[in-house]
């Protein structure tokens, strides 16, 4: 990634970094992201990018959408995964 002075910024690979994204656009009583996958605010191929993580440990993406990753049993049975790890 670079910033808008052209530096390039990276998570130092000596960080172990997990992704976790959703791919339910379904939050109720907002206008959801709809013109690609997404969890409903976030296109999920931003949101399992590794473009600047210098040691990916983990990149799952779980069928919740953006607010359920919060507290969703899939995403805190996945971070009880990584964790455990």
């Amino acid at each position: 990634m670079r910033s808008d002075n052209g530096n390039h910024y990276r998570i130092p690979s000596s960080i172990q970094t997990y992704l976790l994204s959703g791919n339910q656009n379904d939050i109720p009583t907002i206008h959801n992201e709809h013109t690609g996958p997404s969890d409903g605010v976030v296109f999920i191929d931003s949101a399992s990018s590794a473009e600047g993580v210098g040691n990916l440990a983990g990149n799952v993406t779980v069928p919740l959408n953006h607010l359920e990753l919060g507290w969703g049993t899939e995403a805190a049975e996945q971070i009880h995964t990584w964790l455990q790890q």
